[in-house]
């Protein structure tokens, strides 16, 4: 502003400065703004009109008018008014800027290090920024200066908590309650607390009285909710989130804890209708159609799935787990050639997955479906013909299957650097089922020269044993240390062992507690069974 428009001007300006302040001091926020602006028509950096004006845009939520006049002030004199800063820091602040917001809450804070105010907004941008050590520093500080009230108490206890420090946290949150009981966002910081220091109870007390306090909070119903479910209330937590739904319907994390809700009290069909109301808020969210896909996959509704599936590589194409589901989905639906494809391309995407599919193999073979088995270590082995764990399960359930040959075969394919206890036990296994005792006990040689010897490798040696008719020789092994077949195996020769050696009354017994035995088996020892008894009569 030039020398003759101060002379025009100056008084004019200082006329309007009281008007418009008068106006702002009033909350009349709007003719504050009109009356500022007529001042900045006039002289454009006038600093009290600039701060004024920006302080009545804030009031009005207009901030990014606000925060143009103050950055404006800032170039024309940064040293203005503390206050200017303490302004930005808060402009800043609810745009979720927090980094500014606490650069310039510094500012503010050294232009008045001993106004509890400012030292008070200083600690909590500098919590918001994650400067936590520093922000705790500045409460001790006004702790130390008697100013003890409920934010101070309340901002420390979620500095300690954000620091894992929940013993300090509950304590800092008891005081601010003590001074405040009527706040509802520290009950529900309260129960935040007792649930890592897993004070169940207390913490749904906490939510219920934060609920009290403003019934209208719908987070409060959730995170009551989630404590509800993790101590097994499973009716009580739907009830929560209900309400929690009725409040915020297009909350996402609701419908996310529904669904988890009704999944563990096996209702699929509820579930399912919950993540995909959860898909609907967020469709980009690839995690909550792989859970859909899961559950088909569980109850093996296989095509449904693989839709779900593709659904999820239109959103993003180079999803390794996604590939590597399809490729056993395509397996299950005997669409080998797919199946391929999708495996080599979750490999390809990430090598884990491989070892991953090899314990889908494990899995098939454990439930005993060892034809699927076979089906999927044969696409491994096509993937890496070197994998070694793959030919050994493959061997196993080839030879569950009967099929004696084709599991020789597998296993002879392993090289003999890569041979190690697990293939001479099965190999042993294998000659043993084809009576070939001699070929049996090279491989349990090798065993024991390799230093392995446990109730399986007994279990054989008794075998050949009875074969060769040295029952005294035989080493008893208790039948409730072994499971599955080779606990029945060891049954067979207990049994046949008391009969050879004279004690039908035993004999009886262990052939008549022989635990899931075939037909065939059944056929072959009836005769032993029947003359113990004819001996015992």
């Amino acid at each position: 502003m030039n020398f003759v428009k101060k002379i025009i001007y100056g008084n004019k300006i200082k006329e309007l400065l009281i008007i418009a302040n008068k106006h702002l001091e009033d909350e009349n926020f709007y003719s504050a703004i009109t009356y500022f602006t007529h001042i900045l028509d006039i002289n454009h950096k006038n600093e009290e009109a600039l701060l004024n004006r920006a302080k009545s845009f804030f009031s009005v939520n207009n901030l990014n008018e606000a925060q143009k006049d103050l950055e404006k002030l800032e170039k024309i004199n940064p040293n203005f008014d503390a206050k200017q800063n303490h302004l930005l820091a808060k402009i800043y602040l609810s745009k979720n800027n927090n980094q500014k917001a606490a650069e310039y809450a510094n500012k503010y804070y050294d232009q008045n290090t001993e106004d509890p105010q400012t030292q008070y907004f200083t600690a909590r941008s500098k919590f918001l920024i994650g400067d936590y050590n520093e922000a705790l520093n500045i409460t001790d500080l006004l702790l130390t200066k008697n100013y003890e009230d409920f934010d101070i108490r309340y901002l420390r206890s979620l500095i300690s908590f954000s620091q894992n420090n929940f013993i300090s946290a509950l304590s800092d949150i008891d005081k601010a309650i003590s001074l405040d009981s009527i706040s509802d966002f520290a009950f529900n910081l309260r129960g935040l607390i007792n649930i890592q220091l897993e004070n169940y109870k207390d913490a749904v007390d906490d939510f219920d009285y934060a609920i009290r306090l403003n019934p209208l909070n719908s987070i409060y119903y959730f995170n009551k909710a989630k404590i509800q479910y993790k101590i097994g209330d499973l009716p009580s937590s739907l009830e929560s989130i209900e309400k929690a739904l009725e409040l915020d319907p297009e909350n996402k994390s609701f419908y996310l804890l529904k669904a988890e809700l009704h999944l563990h009290s096996d209702n699929d069909i509820e579930a399912i209708q919950n993540y995909l109301k959860a898909s609907e808020l967020e469709p980009s969210d690839i995690n909550i159609l792989k859970q859909i896909a899961s559950i088909k996959i569980n109850n093996k509704d296989f095509e449904n799935a693989k839709d779900e599936l593709q659904k999820i590589l239109k959103i993003k194409n180079d999803d390794a787990e996604t590939y590597y589901k399809l490729a056993f989905i395509n397996f299950k639906l005997n669409d080998k050639n797919d199946a391929e494809i999708n495996l080599n391309k979750a490999v390809e995407l990430d090598p884990k997955l491989k070892e991953a599919f090899v314990q889908k193999g494990f899995v098939e073979f454990w439930l005993g479906n060892f034809e699927d088995s076979v089906k999927i270590f044969d696409m491994i082995l096509e993937n890496d013909p070197t994998l070694t764990t793959a030919k050994i399960y493959k061997s196993r359930a080839l030879l569950k299957l009967g099929k004696l040959e084709e599991s020789y075969k597998t296993l002879s394919s392993i090289e003999e650097n890569q041979r190690d206890n697990q293939y001479y036990i099965l190999c042993s296994q294998i000659k043993l089922h084809e009576e070939n005792f001699e070929e049996t006990q090279i491989n349990l040689n090798q065993i024991v020269a390799n230093g392995k010897e446990d109730d399986y490798l007994t279990l054989i040696k008794n075998y050949l044993k009875v074969d060769l008719g040295k029952f005294k020789e035989i080493t008893n092994i208790p039948d409730f240390q072994l499971d599955g077949e080779i606990k029945q195996y060891s049954q067979i020769i207990n049994a046949i062992t008391s009969f050879e050696k004279g004690h039908f009354n035993t004999a009886k017994y262990r052939f008549n507690n022989i635990t899931n035995l075939d037909d065939a088996k059944a056929e072959k020892l009836k005769p032993f069974l029947k003359y113990s008894e004819e001996q015992i009569s």
